[in-house]
């Protein structure tokens, strides 16, 4: 996770991803394993920073502090190394109410590298800390002046990096010249997207824009879509990788959209596009990835304690990431005629055994599993393709996170 780590930081590790597609149930793993997310270090803005000399300095130095940070033209990529603790600064001029995108490539085999943001007055605005080789940022501007980036790395670290900074405003996407993702009108063609990195794009007519899930398979995609609905209503998709099955939408009526589904597996992508045809309309997307969900926070699928307010899964291939949170937790999903719909539920027993049960939309039980170990399986044919409630339960009240998917087998 890159520009979302000072909100995922308060996030408790209380569940682990699957990072492969699975063909059967998966293995929910251990509860609590991992190291907790922290926040990088920002360091002082006003300070020069300049540690033992590891290795040869590139062109841009000496750009060891704020003031004399390297200015970027906007758009333009940059190839610098980072030697030791010599920091290396780069800014950009940005007007008021703008974006400023920071975008940081490296070699990973020297060290790691962590991006940090200062807006015109040095107040820390963003940060990136991940362990992969790319870092990004987006945020907007709330005065016009120099907005400057820090690299920060470690004591011994000698790496090779490519950093651009870009200033977008909202007067430069038009129509019909469109934004920078294009072309991007269907599946084939998803523009790239940064996890936790939101993006300004524009809608044109009948153009509709894709974009590659930038989550990993196993962990939550949550996805959220704004603009100006009087400008033109925008809808959202989530498509599976034969981008034509639809594996969720948000298809409201107000100034945004969201979506929250855990990706079940790699290729998918999402589809931006007017709900009623309409000539422009600016828009802002980002999604976020969340591998753990924990209590008292819960999960992002609440309130869902009743068969009432069920969100619906998709019975031929679903997953939810989720915590039972002294209550229940429903779903929604209809399976096929004459087929058969297996449902897995993983979780820690340590921390709580939880139960589960398929029911009817009256409440009647159809089946249910009930052990003490982690793991329940239930599997139920349906003769007429009625939906059905599932409940994930805690026996006695118990409290825990889990991972229950769904699976429709025909003959």
């Amino acid at each position: 996770m890159r520009a979302r780590v000072l909100a995922l930081a308060a996030l408790a590790l209380t569940a682990r991803c699957s990072c492969e597609p699975e063909a059967g149930p998966v293995d929910a793993g251990h509860i609590g394993e991992g190291p907790p997310i922290e926040e990088p270090d920002a360091g002082d803005p006003y300070t020069r920073d300049a540690g033992p000399v590891v290795c040869e300095d590139d062109a841009n130095e000496d750009n060891d502090e704020r003031a004399a940070a390297t200015v970027l033209t906007s758009g333009s990529a940059m190839s610098g190394r980072f030697c030791g603790e010599d920091d290396d600064w780069y800014a950009l001029q940005v007007d008021e109410d703008c974006n400023v995108l920071v975008a940081l490539d490296f070699d990973p085999s020297g060290g790691d590298l962590d991006l940090v943001l200062f807006d015109p007055n040095g107040q820390l605005v963003a940060t990136a800390g991940g362990l992969e080789d790319h870092e990004a940022l987006n945020v907007m501007a709330t005065s016009t002046g120099r907005f400057a980036a820090r690299l920060r790395g470690g004591t011994r670290d000698d790496i090779g990096y490519t950093l651009s900074m870009t200033a977008s405003c909202p007067q430069d996407l038009s129509c019909p010249a469109d934004d920078s993702r294009e072309d991007n009108d269907d599946a084939t063609g998803a523009a790239a997207l940064d996890e936790g990195v939101s993006m300004d794009g524009i809608l044109c007519g009948t153009d509709q824009d894709w974009f590659e899930v930038p989550v990993a398979v196993g962990c939550i995609a949550d996805a959220r879509l704004d603009f100006v609905d009087a400008d033109g209503d925008v809808d959202l998709e989530l498509r599976r990788a034969d981008g034509s099955t639809v594996q969720g939408y948000s298809r409201g009526v107000t100034d945004s959209e969201r979506l929250t589904k855990v990706v079940v597996e790699s290729g998918m992508s999402y589809r931006v596009y007017f709900g009623v045809a309409d000539a422009a309309n600016v828009y802002r997307f980002v999604v976020d990835e969340l591998c753990a969900v924990s209590c008292p926070t819960d999960d992002p699928w609440e309130p869902n304690d009743s068969r009432t307010v069920a969100p619906d899964l998709k019975a031929t291939l679903d997953e939810v990431v989720g915590a039972v949170c002294a209550s229940e937790d429903f779903f929604d999903t209809v399976p096929q005629s004459g087929c058969t719909l297996g449902v897995t539920l993983d979780f820690d027993d340590a921390h709580g055994d939880l139960d589960l049960e398929l029911q009817d939309t009256a409440g009647a039980v159809l089946a249910s599993s009930r052990g003490t170990t982690n793991h329940e399986e239930l599997e139920f044919l349906s003769s007429n393709g009625a939906r059905v409630v599932l409940r994930v339960f805690g026996f006695s009240g118990a409290t825990a996170t889990y991972r229950l998917r769904v699976a429709t087998v025909c003959p």
